[in-house]
Protein backbone atom coordinates (compact mmCIF):
# COMPACT_ATOMS: atom_id res chain seq x y z
CA UNK A 1 0.00 0.00 0.00
CA UNK A 2 2.76 2.19 0.87
CA UNK A 3 3.86 2.14 -3.10
CA UNK A 4 0.22 4.53 -3.59
CA UNK A 5 0.73 6.67 -0.82
CA UNK A 6 2.09 10.27 -2.71
CA UNK A 7 5.09 11.61 -1.52
CA UNK A 8 3.03 14.48 -0.05
CA UNK A 9 2.05 12.97 2.60
CA UNK A 10 4.36 13.44 5.80
CA UNK A 11 3.16 10.20 7.14
CA UNK A 12 3.63 8.13 3.63
CA UNK A 13 6.24 5.77 5.83
CA UNK A 14 3.98 5.17 8.85
CA UNK A 15 0.62 3.88 9.13
CA UNK A 16 -1.59 7.28 9.10
CA UNK A 17 -5.37 7.95 8.78
CA UNK A 18 -4.16 8.50 5.26
CA UNK A 19 -3.35 5.06 4.66
CA UNK A 20 -6.88 4.13 5.64
CA UNK A 21 -8.56 6.75 3.38
CA UNK A 22 -6.71 5.44 0.49
CA UNK A 23 -8.22 2.01 1.26
CA UNK A 24 -11.63 3.50 1.13
CA UNK A 25 -12.08 4.10 5.21
CA UNK A 26 -11.85 7.57 5.92
CA UNK A 27 -12.02 10.98 4.06
CA UNK A 28 -8.97 12.48 2.40
CA UNK A 29 -8.75 15.92 0.77
CA UNK A 30 -7.88 15.68 -3.05
CA UNK A 31 -4.02 16.62 -4.21
CA UNK A 32 -5.08 19.38 -6.55
CA UNK A 33 -7.00 21.44 -3.77
CA UNK A 34 -5.16 23.43 -1.69
CA UNK A 35 -5.68 22.42 2.04
CA UNK A 36 -7.25 25.26 4.29
CA UNK A 37 -4.80 26.94 6.49
CA UNK A 38 -5.71 26.49 10.31
CA UNK A 39 -3.55 25.36 13.33
CA UNK A 40 -5.46 21.88 13.17
CA UNK A 41 -2.10 20.53 11.33
CA UNK A 42 -2.65 16.72 12.38
CA UNK A 43 -5.25 15.81 9.57
CA UNK A 44 -3.70 18.40 7.18
CA UNK A 45 0.27 18.31 7.01
CA UNK A 46 1.33 15.73 9.73
CA UNK A 47 -0.88 12.80 9.81
CA UNK A 48 -2.82 11.66 12.42
CA UNK A 49 -1.20 7.84 14.19
CA UNK A 50 -2.61 9.01 17.86
CA UNK A 51 -5.02 6.10 17.84
CA UNK A 52 -5.02 5.96 21.86
CA UNK A 53 -7.40 9.25 21.86
CA UNK A 54 -8.36 8.63 17.67
CA UNK A 55 -12.70 8.86 18.70
CA UNK A 56 -11.60 11.87 21.00
CA UNK A 57 -9.84 13.79 18.39
CA UNK A 58 -12.05 12.89 15.79
CA UNK A 59 -14.73 13.92 17.53
CA UNK A 60 -12.78 16.90 18.09
CA UNK A 61 -12.05 17.27 14.40
CA UNK A 62 -15.67 16.84 12.75
CA UNK A 63 -16.52 20.08 14.74
CA UNK A 64 -13.54 22.11 13.46
CA UNK A 65 -14.16 24.63 10.21
CA UNK A 66 -11.72 22.59 8.16
CA UNK A 67 -13.57 19.08 8.43
CA UNK A 68 -16.84 20.98 7.57
CA UNK A 69 -15.44 23.02 4.89
CA UNK A 70 -13.44 19.86 3.58
CA UNK A 71 -16.45 17.71 3.45
CA UNK A 72 -18.84 20.65 2.10
CA UNK A 73 -16.51 20.64 -0.85
CA UNK A 74 -16.24 16.63 -1.41
CA UNK A 75 -20.26 16.98 -1.34
CA UNK A 76 -20.45 19.36 -4.20
CA UNK A 77 -17.97 17.71 -5.98
CA UNK A 78 -19.84 14.68 -5.86
CA UNK A 79 -22.46 16.10 -6.87
CA UNK A 80 -21.22 18.19 -9.73
CA UNK A 81 -19.87 14.50 -11.08
CA UNK A 82 -23.68 13.74 -11.35
CA UNK A 83 -25.56 16.75 -11.74
CA UNK A 84 -23.45 19.34 -13.44
CA UNK A 85 -21.60 22.22 -11.92
CA UNK A 86 -23.00 25.36 -10.43
CA UNK A 87 -21.92 27.04 -13.63
CA UNK A 88 -23.92 24.58 -15.90
CA UNK A 89 -26.84 24.84 -13.81
CA UNK A 90 -26.91 28.66 -13.63
CA UNK A 91 -26.55 28.60 -17.80
CA UNK A 92 -29.15 26.09 -18.12
CA UNK A 93 -31.06 28.78 -16.07
CA UNK A 94 -30.21 31.15 -17.86
CA UNK A 95 -31.09 29.58 -21.39
CA UNK A 96 -35.02 28.93 -19.92
CA UNK A 97 -35.08 32.20 -18.91
CA UNK A 98 -33.76 34.01 -22.58
CA UNK A 99 -36.38 30.57 -24.29
CA UNK A 100 -39.37 32.35 -22.83
CA UNK A 101 -38.65 35.95 -23.27
CA UNK A 102 -38.04 35.77 -26.89
CA UNK A 103 -41.06 33.25 -27.14
CA UNK A 104 -43.44 36.80 -25.56
CA UNK A 105 -41.88 39.14 -27.48
CA UNK A 106 -42.02 36.70 -30.71
CA UNK A 107 -46.20 36.22 -29.90
CA UNK A 108 -45.89 39.98 -29.59
CA UNK A 109 -44.99 40.70 -32.86
CA UNK A 110 -46.89 38.21 -34.28
CA UNK A 111 -49.65 39.45 -32.68
CA UNK A 112 -49.06 43.01 -34.09
CA UNK A 113 -48.19 41.66 -37.59
CA UNK A 114 -51.88 40.20 -37.64
CA UNK A 115 -52.96 43.81 -37.05
CA UNK A 116 -51.36 45.37 -39.59
CA UNK A 117 -51.36 42.89 -42.30
CA UNK A 118 -55.20 43.04 -41.94
CA UNK A 119 -55.22 46.50 -41.91
CA UNK A 120 -56.77 47.61 -38.05
CA UNK A 121 -56.25 49.63 -35.95
CA UNK A 122 -54.37 48.47 -32.66
CA UNK A 123 -55.08 51.18 -30.09
CA UNK A 124 -58.54 51.98 -28.50
CA UNK A 125 -59.90 54.84 -26.92
CA UNK A 126 -59.33 53.57 -23.38
CA UNK A 127 -56.20 51.06 -22.52
CA UNK A 128 -56.52 51.27 -18.84
CA UNK A 129 -57.23 47.66 -17.13
CA UNK A 130 -60.69 49.24 -16.50
CA UNK A 131 -61.59 49.23 -20.12
CA UNK A 132 -64.24 46.74 -21.52
CA UNK A 133 -62.66 47.77 -25.06
CA UNK A 134 -58.53 48.12 -25.06
CA UNK A 135 -58.17 48.17 -29.01
CA UNK A 136 -57.50 45.23 -31.16
CA UNK A 137 -54.13 44.68 -29.88
CA UNK A 138 -54.69 44.31 -26.70
CA UNK A 139 -58.41 42.53 -26.66
CA UNK A 140 -56.40 39.92 -29.19
CA UNK A 141 -53.42 39.24 -26.31
CA UNK A 142 -56.57 38.60 -23.93
CA UNK A 143 -57.75 36.14 -26.43
CA UNK A 144 -54.09 34.64 -27.17
CA UNK A 145 -53.27 34.33 -23.16
CA UNK A 146 -56.34 31.76 -23.13
CA UNK A 147 -53.90 28.79 -25.06
CA UNK A 148 -50.79 30.42 -25.20
CA UNK A 149 -49.35 29.82 -21.43
CA UNK A 150 -46.10 32.82 -22.50
CA UNK A 151 -48.69 35.13 -22.95
CA UNK A 152 -50.94 34.12 -20.27
CA UNK A 153 -47.95 34.49 -17.82
CA UNK A 154 -46.10 37.58 -19.08
CA UNK A 155 -49.21 39.06 -20.10
CA UNK A 156 -51.92 38.59 -17.72
CA UNK A 157 -50.10 37.76 -14.74
CA UNK A 158 -48.11 39.90 -15.15
CA UNK A 159 -45.01 37.77 -14.24
CA UNK A 160 -42.48 41.02 -14.89
CA UNK A 161 -43.53 44.25 -14.21
CA UNK A 162 -43.52 45.10 -17.75
CA UNK A 163 -45.06 43.88 -20.46
CA UNK A 164 -43.88 45.72 -24.18
CA UNK A 165 -47.57 46.82 -24.76
CA UNK A 166 -47.73 50.35 -24.88
CA UNK A 167 -47.73 52.93 -28.05
CA UNK A 168 -43.94 53.59 -27.79
CA UNK A 169 -42.63 49.64 -28.11
CA UNK A 170 -45.62 49.08 -30.37
CA UNK A 171 -43.96 51.62 -33.08
CA UNK A 172 -40.38 50.40 -32.23
CA UNK A 173 -41.80 46.50 -33.33
CA UNK A 174 -43.52 47.28 -36.16
CA UNK A 175 -40.51 49.75 -37.46
CA UNK A 176 -37.71 46.73 -36.60
CA UNK A 177 -40.61 44.58 -38.68
CA UNK A 178 -40.75 47.04 -41.70
CA UNK A 179 -37.03 47.41 -41.82
CA UNK A 180 -36.88 43.69 -42.02
CA UNK A 181 -38.97 43.53 -44.81
CA UNK A 182 -36.86 46.17 -46.56
CA UNK A 183 -33.47 44.30 -45.96
CA UNK A 184 -35.45 41.45 -47.93
CA UNK A 185 -36.40 43.66 -50.32
CA UNK A 186 -32.81 45.15 -50.92
CA UNK A 187 -31.39 41.71 -50.41
CA UNK A 188 -33.46 40.74 -54.07
CA UNK A 189 -32.20 43.82 -55.71
CA UNK A 190 -28.63 43.34 -55.22
CA UNK A 191 -28.53 39.90 -56.13
CA UNK A 192 -30.40 40.66 -59.46
CA UNK A 193 -28.58 44.28 -60.41
CA UNK A 194 -30.56 46.21 -62.20
CA UNK A 195 -33.84 48.08 -60.34
CA UNK A 196 -35.72 51.50 -61.57
CA UNK A 197 -37.92 53.11 -59.28
CA UNK A 198 -41.42 54.33 -59.74
CA UNK A 199 -42.73 57.52 -57.54
CA UNK A 200 -46.38 59.05 -57.18
CA UNK A 201 -47.55 60.82 -54.31
CA UNK A 202 -51.02 62.03 -53.09
CA UNK A 203 -52.87 63.73 -49.94
CA UNK A 204 -54.33 61.63 -47.14
CA UNK A 205 -57.42 62.78 -45.19
CA UNK A 206 -55.63 65.10 -42.90
CA UNK A 207 -54.01 66.70 -45.99
CA UNK A 208 -50.44 65.44 -45.75
CA UNK A 209 -48.87 64.72 -48.49
CA UNK A 210 -47.63 61.38 -49.07
CA UNK A 211 -45.38 60.02 -51.52
CA UNK A 212 -45.43 56.17 -52.91
CA UNK A 213 -41.96 54.92 -54.00
CA UNK A 214 -41.72 51.52 -56.09
CA UNK A 215 -39.29 49.60 -56.77
CA UNK A 216 -39.14 47.44 -60.29
CA UNK A 217 -36.16 44.84 -60.60
CA UNK A 218 -36.58 40.96 -62.29
CA UNK A 219 -35.56 37.79 -60.75
CA UNK A 220 -33.70 35.40 -61.60
CA UNK A 221 -36.33 33.83 -63.85
CA UNK A 222 -36.79 37.40 -65.85
CA UNK A 223 -40.17 37.74 -63.83
CA UNK A 224 -40.36 41.67 -63.50
CA UNK A 225 -41.58 42.12 -59.17
CA UNK A 226 -42.67 45.73 -58.37
CA UNK A 227 -41.77 46.17 -54.43
CA UNK A 228 -43.33 49.11 -52.17
CA UNK A 229 -39.82 51.43 -50.85
CA UNK A 230 -26.75 53.82 -54.59
CA UNK A 231 -28.22 54.92 -58.27
CA UNK A 232 -25.42 52.88 -60.07
CA UNK A 233 -27.91 50.21 -61.17
CA UNK A 234 -30.86 52.26 -61.59
CA UNK A 235 -31.89 51.97 -65.27
CA UNK A 236 -35.20 53.58 -66.03
CA UNK A 237 -37.50 55.66 -63.65
CA UNK A 238 -41.14 56.39 -64.41
CA UNK A 239 -43.55 59.35 -62.38
CA UNK A 240 -46.52 61.23 -63.32
CA UNK A 241 -46.38 64.79 -64.98
CA UNK A 242 -45.69 66.83 -62.32
CA UNK A 243 -43.01 69.32 -62.83
CA UNK A 244 -40.76 68.63 -59.98
CA UNK A 245 -40.44 65.48 -60.93
CA UNK A 246 -40.39 65.31 -64.77
CA UNK A 247 -38.50 68.60 -65.08
CA UNK A 248 -35.94 68.96 -67.57
CA UNK A 249 -33.35 70.80 -65.26
CA UNK A 250 -34.25 70.47 -61.59
CA UNK A 251 -36.79 67.80 -61.45
CA UNK A 252 -36.00 64.60 -60.01
CA UNK A 253 -35.74 62.78 -62.68
CA UNK A 254 -33.03 65.11 -64.15
CA UNK A 255 -31.32 65.17 -60.58
CA UNK A 256 -31.42 61.35 -61.03
CA UNK A 257 -29.85 60.97 -64.59
CA UNK A 258 -27.15 64.03 -63.83
CA UNK A 259 -25.46 60.33 -61.11
CA UNK A 260 -26.29 57.85 -63.22
CA UNK A 261 -27.21 58.50 -67.17
CA UNK A 262 -28.44 55.26 -67.61
CA UNK A 263 -31.71 55.81 -65.45
CA UNK A 264 -34.41 56.02 -68.39
CA UNK A 265 -37.23 58.64 -67.53
CA UNK A 266 -40.65 57.37 -68.34
CA UNK A 267 -43.41 59.84 -68.46
CA UNK A 268 -46.23 57.15 -66.87
CA UNK A 269 -48.52 56.61 -70.48
CA UNK A 270 -51.70 56.01 -67.91
CA UNK A 271 -51.25 59.64 -67.23
CA UNK A 272 -50.23 60.74 -70.27
CA UNK A 273 -53.82 59.12 -71.85
CA UNK A 274 -55.40 60.57 -68.98
CA UNK A 275 -54.10 64.05 -69.56
CA UNK A 276 -54.89 63.86 -73.34
CA UNK A 277 -58.72 63.15 -72.25
CA UNK A 278 -58.80 65.58 -69.96
CA UNK A 279 -57.89 68.46 -72.00
CA UNK A 280 -60.03 66.98 -74.88
CA UNK A 281 -63.13 67.10 -72.42
CA UNK A 282 -62.06 70.48 -71.10
CA UNK A 283 -62.13 72.18 -74.70
CA UNK A 284 -65.93 71.02 -75.03
CA UNK A 285 -68.43 73.38 -73.73
CA UNK A 286 -70.42 71.65 -71.19
CA UNK A 287 -73.95 71.13 -72.55
CA UNK A 288 -75.97 67.90 -71.46
CA UNK A 289 -76.89 67.76 -75.65
CA UNK A 290 -73.59 67.23 -76.63
CA UNK A 291 -72.71 63.17 -77.09
CA UNK A 292 -69.07 62.46 -76.34
CA UNK A 293 -68.97 58.91 -76.37
CA UNK A 294 -67.99 58.20 -80.21
CA UNK A 295 -64.87 61.68 -79.03
CA UNK A 296 -63.75 59.84 -76.38
CA UNK A 297 -63.55 56.10 -77.47
CA UNK A 298 -61.13 57.53 -80.48
CA UNK A 299 -58.30 58.27 -78.05
CA UNK A 300 -57.99 54.76 -77.87
CA UNK A 301 -56.89 54.16 -81.55
CA UNK A 302 -53.58 55.10 -82.86
CA UNK A 303 -52.97 58.75 -83.97
CA UNK A 304 -53.23 57.38 -88.06
CA UNK A 305 -56.47 56.37 -87.81
CA UNK A 306 -57.33 59.26 -86.21
CA UNK A 307 -56.54 61.13 -89.06
CA UNK A 308 -58.09 59.02 -91.46
CA UNK A 309 -61.03 59.80 -89.59
CA UNK A 310 -60.34 63.62 -90.38
CA UNK A 311 -62.82 63.69 -93.28
CA UNK A 312 -66.12 64.61 -94.40
CA UNK A 313 -67.27 60.99 -95.40
CA UNK A 314 -66.33 60.25 -91.43
CA UNK A 315 -67.99 63.17 -90.42
CA UNK A 316 -71.06 62.30 -92.56
CA UNK A 317 -71.30 58.56 -91.64
CA UNK A 318 -71.40 59.65 -87.87
CA UNK A 319 -74.04 62.58 -88.52
CA UNK A 320 -75.96 59.92 -89.82
CA UNK A 321 -75.39 57.92 -86.95
CA UNK A 322 -76.10 60.54 -84.28
CA UNK A 323 -79.62 61.57 -85.62
CA UNK A 324 -80.58 57.92 -86.05
CA UNK A 325 -79.81 57.90 -82.38
CA UNK A 326 -81.55 60.85 -81.59
CA UNK A 327 -84.93 59.47 -83.60
CA UNK A 328 -84.48 56.01 -81.94
CA UNK A 329 -84.45 57.59 -78.07
CA UNK A 330 -87.05 60.31 -78.95
CA UNK A 331 -84.31 63.12 -78.42
CA UNK A 332 -83.58 66.62 -79.54
CA UNK A 333 -81.94 67.01 -83.42
CA UNK A 334 -78.95 68.96 -82.76
CA UNK A 335 -79.51 72.94 -83.65
CA UNK A 336 -77.27 75.95 -84.13
CA UNK A 337 -77.30 78.24 -80.57
CA UNK A 338 -78.98 81.60 -80.84
CA UNK A 339 -76.65 84.11 -82.41
CA UNK A 340 -75.50 86.61 -80.06
CA UNK A 341 -76.78 90.18 -81.49
CA UNK A 342 -74.03 93.17 -82.08
CA UNK A 343 -73.70 95.17 -79.18
CA UNK A 344 -75.78 98.64 -80.04
CA UNK A 345 -72.42 100.73 -79.61
CA UNK A 346 -70.82 98.83 -82.69
CA UNK A 347 -73.81 99.15 -84.99
CA UNK A 348 -76.29 96.57 -83.26
CA UNK A 349 -78.31 93.68 -85.40
CA UNK A 350 -77.59 90.36 -85.47
CA UNK A 351 -74.28 88.64 -86.30
CA UNK A 352 -74.04 87.43 -89.99
CA UNK A 353 -74.22 83.67 -90.12
CA UNK A 354 -70.56 82.11 -91.20
CA UNK A 355 -72.56 78.26 -91.60
CA UNK A 356 -74.52 76.68 -93.92
CA UNK A 357 -76.62 74.26 -91.63
CA UNK A 358 -76.53 72.42 -88.50
CA UNK A 359 -74.39 69.73 -89.54
CA UNK A 360 -71.39 72.26 -91.09
CA UNK A 361 -72.01 73.97 -87.55
CA UNK A 362 -71.45 70.72 -85.56
CA UNK A 363 -68.23 70.31 -88.02
CA UNK A 364 -66.46 73.53 -87.82
CA UNK A 365 -66.69 73.49 -84.32
CA UNK A 366 -66.90 70.43 -82.87
CA UNK A 367 -65.68 67.50 -85.22
CA UNK A 368 -63.09 68.60 -86.98
CA UNK A 369 -61.20 70.66 -83.68
CA UNK A 370 -61.75 68.03 -81.43
CA UNK A 371 -59.87 65.61 -83.49
CA UNK A 372 -56.83 68.17 -84.08
CA UNK A 373 -57.00 68.28 -80.47
CA UNK A 374 -56.66 65.18 -79.59
CA UNK A 375 -54.22 63.85 -82.20
CA UNK A 376 -51.84 66.69 -81.36
CA UNK A 377 -52.40 66.27 -77.92
CA UNK A 378 -51.32 62.35 -78.05
CA UNK A 379 -48.44 63.20 -80.19
CA UNK A 380 -46.91 65.55 -78.16
CA UNK A 381 -47.45 63.83 -74.86
CA UNK A 382 -46.44 60.41 -76.26
CA UNK A 383 -43.38 61.80 -77.50
CA UNK A 384 -42.16 63.49 -74.26
CA UNK A 385 -40.92 59.86 -73.65
CA UNK A 386 -37.84 59.16 -75.75
CA UNK A 387 -37.56 55.55 -75.51
CA UNK A 388 -35.22 54.68 -78.55
CA UNK A 389 -33.36 52.91 -76.83
CA UNK A 390 -35.90 50.40 -75.06
CA UNK A 391 -37.23 50.06 -78.98
CA UNK A 392 -33.32 49.39 -79.46
CA UNK A 393 -33.17 46.62 -77.00
CA UNK A 394 -36.70 45.45 -77.85
CA UNK A 395 -35.22 44.71 -81.57
CA UNK A 396 -32.22 42.86 -80.06
CA UNK A 397 -34.36 40.94 -77.79
CA UNK A 398 -36.98 39.86 -80.22
CA UNK A 399 -36.28 40.60 -83.99
CA UNK A 400 -34.46 37.74 -85.57
CA UNK A 401 -31.71 39.71 -87.80
CA UNK A 402 -31.28 43.26 -85.41
CA UNK A 403 -29.46 45.33 -87.59
CA UNK A 404 -25.77 46.46 -86.97
CA UNK A 405 -26.76 50.17 -85.77
CA UNK A 406 -28.94 48.59 -83.42
CA UNK A 407 -27.00 46.12 -81.82
CA UNK A 408 -24.43 48.78 -81.80
CA UNK A 409 -26.17 51.40 -80.14
CA UNK A 410 -27.40 49.05 -77.41
CA UNK A 411 -23.90 47.54 -76.85
CA UNK A 412 -22.52 51.40 -76.54
CA UNK A 413 -25.02 52.39 -73.94
CA UNK A 414 -25.01 49.89 -71.80
CA UNK A 415 -21.08 48.33 -72.14
CA UNK A 416 -21.56 45.36 -73.43
CA UNK A 417 -19.59 43.28 -76.09
CA UNK A 418 -20.64 43.93 -79.32
CA UNK A 419 -19.19 40.79 -81.06
CA UNK A 420 -20.00 38.55 -77.90
CA UNK A 421 -23.76 39.84 -78.61
CA UNK A 422 -24.10 39.22 -81.99
CA UNK A 423 -22.71 36.02 -81.57
CA UNK A 424 -24.90 35.06 -78.93
CA UNK A 425 -28.32 36.39 -81.23
CA UNK A 426 -26.69 34.17 -84.17
CA UNK A 427 -26.95 31.14 -81.77
CA UNK A 428 -29.93 31.77 -79.57
CA UNK A 429 -31.86 32.40 -82.96
CA UNK A 430 -31.03 29.05 -84.53
CA UNK A 431 -32.14 27.12 -81.20
CA UNK A 432 -35.61 28.92 -81.39
CA UNK A 433 -35.96 28.60 -85.35
CA UNK A 434 -35.04 24.88 -84.55
CA UNK A 435 -37.47 24.86 -81.45
CA UNK A 436 -40.25 26.00 -83.97
CA UNK A 437 -41.99 27.96 -80.99
CA UNK A 438 -43.77 30.73 -82.10
CA UNK A 439 -41.54 33.47 -81.60
CA UNK A 440 -42.40 36.48 -79.31
CA UNK A 441 -41.18 37.82 -76.15
CA UNK A 442 -42.58 35.94 -73.29
CA UNK A 443 -41.94 32.50 -75.20
CA UNK A 444 -38.34 33.79 -75.56
CA UNK A 445 -38.50 34.05 -71.78
CA UNK A 446 -40.13 30.74 -71.41
CA UNK A 447 -37.64 28.92 -73.78
CA UNK A 448 -34.53 31.06 -72.09
CA UNK A 449 -35.75 29.61 -68.40
CA UNK A 450 -36.19 26.01 -69.79
CA UNK A 451 -33.24 25.61 -70.69
CA UNK A 452 -31.03 27.37 -68.28
CA UNK A 453 -29.46 29.32 -70.87
CA UNK A 454 -28.89 32.49 -68.21
CA UNK A 455 -24.83 31.40 -67.87
CA UNK A 456 -24.22 30.66 -71.65
CA UNK A 457 -25.98 33.76 -72.90
CA UNK A 458 -25.02 36.41 -70.56
CA UNK A 459 -25.02 39.47 -72.73
CA UNK A 460 -28.78 38.36 -74.04
CA UNK A 461 -29.34 37.79 -70.04
CA UNK A 462 -28.63 41.42 -69.44
CA UNK A 463 -30.37 42.89 -72.43
CA UNK A 464 -33.61 40.97 -70.95
CA UNK A 465 -33.34 42.34 -67.63
CA UNK A 466 -32.57 45.94 -67.74
CA UNK A 467 -35.37 45.90 -70.94
CA UNK A 468 -38.12 44.30 -68.24
CA UNK A 469 -36.92 46.36 -65.73
CA UNK A 470 -38.26 49.66 -67.40
CA UNK A 471 -41.65 50.37 -66.36
CA UNK A 472 -44.44 52.33 -68.19
CA UNK A 473 -46.67 52.95 -65.81
CA UNK A 474 -46.86 53.89 -61.92
CA UNK A 475 -49.75 51.75 -61.47
CA UNK A 476 -48.65 49.96 -58.47
CA UNK A 477 -48.11 53.32 -56.68
CA UNK A 478 -51.90 53.92 -57.44
CA UNK A 479 -52.84 50.76 -55.85
CA UNK A 480 -50.76 51.57 -52.77
CA UNK A 481 -52.99 54.84 -52.22
CA UNK A 482 -55.69 52.41 -52.09
CA UNK A 483 -54.33 51.00 -49.31
CA UNK A 484 -53.73 54.63 -47.86
CA UNK A 485 -57.68 55.00 -47.33
CA UNK A 486 -58.02 52.16 -45.68
CA UNK A 487 -55.04 52.32 -42.99
CA UNK A 488 -55.42 55.82 -42.76
CA UNK A 489 -58.86 56.52 -42.22
CA UNK A 490 -60.43 59.34 -39.93
CA UNK A 491 -60.63 57.55 -36.65
CA UNK A 492 -56.81 57.50 -37.15
CA UNK A 493 -55.98 61.06 -37.92
CA UNK A 494 -53.43 61.38 -35.56
CA UNK A 495 -51.39 58.07 -36.89
CA UNK A 496 -47.64 59.71 -36.59
CA UNK A 497 -45.67 59.04 -40.19
CA UNK A 498 -43.14 56.69 -38.68
CA UNK A 499 -45.78 54.51 -37.96
CA UNK A 500 -48.34 54.87 -40.85
CA UNK A 501 -44.93 54.19 -43.41
CA UNK A 502 -44.16 50.94 -41.40
CA UNK A 503 -48.34 49.86 -41.14
CA UNK A 504 -47.54 50.42 -45.02
CA UNK A 505 -45.02 48.69 -45.70
CA UNK A 506 -46.27 45.58 -43.47
CA UNK A 507 -50.15 45.63 -45.05
CA UNK A 508 -48.49 46.33 -48.71
CA UNK A 509 -45.88 43.09 -48.79
CA UNK A 510 -47.59 40.45 -47.05
CA UNK A 511 -46.44 37.79 -48.88
CA UNK A 512 -42.67 38.47 -47.58
CA UNK A 513 -42.18 36.68 -44.32
CA UNK A 514 -40.74 38.87 -41.46
CA UNK A 515 -37.51 37.36 -39.97
CA UNK A 516 -38.70 37.35 -36.57
CA UNK A 517 -35.12 36.32 -34.64
CA UNK A 518 -33.67 38.98 -36.56
CA UNK A 519 -35.80 41.60 -35.09
CA UNK A 520 -36.10 40.72 -31.65
CA UNK A 521 -32.17 40.65 -31.83
CA UNK A 522 -31.79 44.61 -33.29
CA UNK A 523 -34.43 44.61 -30.11
CA UNK A 524 -32.24 43.50 -28.04
CA UNK A 525 -28.87 45.76 -29.41
CA UNK A 526 -31.16 48.50 -28.73
CA UNK A 527 -31.25 47.50 -25.02
CA UNK A 528 -28.63 49.98 -23.62
CA UNK A 529 -30.30 53.03 -24.80
CA UNK A 530 -33.59 52.29 -24.17
CA UNK A 531 -32.39 50.60 -20.68
CA UNK A 532 -32.11 46.71 -20.44
CA UNK A 533 -35.32 45.02 -18.89
CA UNK A 534 -35.67 41.73 -20.12
CA UNK A 535 -32.86 39.16 -21.14
CA UNK A 536 -32.90 38.27 -24.61
CA UNK A 537 -29.98 36.44 -25.38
Amino acid sequence: MANNIPVRDPASKTSTAFTLFIENYGPYQPIDVEFIKINEKTFTNVGFKNWKKGIEKFTQHQKCNAHKESTCKLSSYTFSKKNGSVISELNLAHKNSVTQNREYIRCLLKTLLFCARQGIAMRGHNETEMSTNCGNFLELLKLRAHDNAIIHKYYIEKEMSFTYTNPEYQNLFLKYMADSIKKSIIKDIQSNGFYSILVDETQDLSYHEQVSIYIRYVDQHFVPHEVFLDLNNVRGQCYDGAASMRGSYSGVQSRIKEENPLALYVHCYAHILNLCIVDLAKSVPMSPKNNYATVKDMAMHTIESLKDYRCDSKFNELWILSKTVCDQNKLDTPKIPRMSKVPNRHGGGAKQAVYQDVQHYFKINFFFPLLDLLINDISNRFSENDLDILQALYDVLCEENPSNDVIKRVCTTYSLTEVELKGELSILNKMLKNSEIKDSLENRIDFFNKNNLKGGFENYSKCLTIFLSIPTNTASNERSFSSLKKLKTYLRLTMGQTRLSSIATLYIERDREVDFDQVINEFDEGAPIRGRRLVLR
